[in-house]
């Protein structure tokens, strides 16, 4: 009996201590550790010393707010701004970078844990260089306050032009194909140690030999742009254009540098204009002024019809051309007179009134073929453009 009992109590010692050494076996290496006792990222990289735990709660406060706008800035211009991060906690607070936008620096803080009532800085850099006028850039961090988890600060604001070309497009209105022009537009400066614009030069390769540049700096105060008052230098840029451009409309672009490329690129002006004769017809919907086409179409005899168009003379041989009207074909069934010149601008301008006289007889001049337009000669003592016809569509009927 005795022998019994003894052996019951060494199997119970025995698997006692089995129990043990496979529950060490099972648990060894592993520590316990709770949500607020974690290594942080920037405890790993030694950033800032492990916080003790303690029985307060920290508490994140941002003096001013976490977020600011710079305003307007001028492109490559760099501004910052600092934040100012105070704990008002009864804990120590920890702060870690998580992020930021990739075009926004974000200096280092002098301090990553702070204990309760102190505070430090969070500086964020922006230098604008975005081609879009409008920003906002922001950046991130992770902290143990139990309301805010994660902190963000952001800067926003406007990027004003370094440079600025006034008027925003060049229209140059009518340009006579015989004679030169000049057309002026403006270019103000807002960055420092920006003195010279150059290679200026025209889109159009056909026309380039035809058009020439010539830029000076001059006063801002001399310039007709009161809103640029601010700028820091002033460029006037005369373009010249030679006679010889063909007729028709101009468009293009003029294209310079300035001595700021590592700032600014290629600037661009668009140039809008048309290029006429000495002498030139226009007129509403119904005259084609490319092909000198004047559609009068249907008519009844019995009604009739009227319309004008106009002739403009100019260059300067303005005032010695003598336009008349030669003749016109159906000689039946149109009348067409020419008005007393009226000065209008550097043009002089003549109106050419067809008419469709009531009770004209039936013609056909649809305009399909050649020989079926009816036709107006104008007749002038231009040097070079003595006749003028314009081409007629027409058909009367009864």
């Amino acid at each position: 009996m005795v022998r019994i009992l003894l052996t019951i109590i060494i199997s119970a010692v025995v698997g006692g201590a089995l129990g043990a050494i496979q529950y060490s076996a099972a648990t060894g290496g592993y520590q316990e550790t709770f949500e607020g006792t974690q290594v942080s990222t920037a405890e790993q990289v030694g950033e800032f010393d492990s916080v003790e735990p303690t029985d307060g709660i920290p508490e994140v406060e941002v003096v001013g707010g976490a977020s600011y706008d710079f305003g307007s800035m001028m492109h490559g211009e760099t501004r910052s701004r600092d934040f100012v991060v105070r704990n008002v906690g009864t804990a120590p607070l920890v702060l870690e970078k998580a992020g930021s936008t990739c075009k926004c620096t974000v200096g280092e803080m002098d301090k990553n844990m702070l204990t309760p009532n102190e505070e430090t800085i969070v500086t964020m850099t922006w230098t604008a260089e975005s081609i879009v006028p409008m920003y906002g850039q922001s950046a991130t961090f992770k902290t143990n306050d139990p309301k805010m988890a994660e902190l963000k600060f952001s800067v926003e604001g406007q990027i004003t032009s370094s440079f600025v070309i006034e008027p925003s497009s060049l229209a140059v209105g009518d340009l006579s194909v015989t004679d030169p022009a000049e057309k002026t537009f403006y270019v103000f400066s807002y960055l420092e140690n920006s003195k010279e614009l150059k290679e200026f030069s025209w889109t159009k390769p056909e026309t380039r030999h035809l058009i020439d540049f010539q830029t000076e700096p001059i006063p801002v105060s001399e310039t007709p742009y009161e809103r640029h008052k601010t700028a820091l230098k002033a460029h006037k840029v005369t373009v010249k254009f030679a006679p010889g451009l063909p007729l028709g409309p101009l468009n293009g672009l003029v294209q310079f540098r300035t001595d700021r490329e590592d700032k600014v690129g290629m600037l661009e002006l668009p140039v809008t204009g048309r290029v006429t004769s000495d002498l030139a017809l226009f007129g509403g919907g119904s005259f084609n002024s490319e092909m000198n086409l004047l559609s009068i179409g249907n008519v009844k005899s019995s009604e009739g019809a009227t319309l004008s168009i106009m002739l403009a003379v100019q260059g300067e041989s303005r005032d010695a051309i003598e336009p008349r009207i030669e003749s016109w074909e159906p000689q039946e069934a149109l009348k067409v007179t020419l008005g007393e010149p009226k000065l209008v601008g550097s043009r002089k301008l003549y109106q050419i009134q067809i008419e469709v006289p009531k009770g004209a007889p039936e013609v056909f001049f649809p305009g399909s073929g050649t020989g079926t337009y009816g036709k107006i000669v104008i007749k002038t003592n231009h040097e070079t453009m003595q006749e003028m016809p314009i081409y007629v569509r027409l058909v009367v009927v009864k």
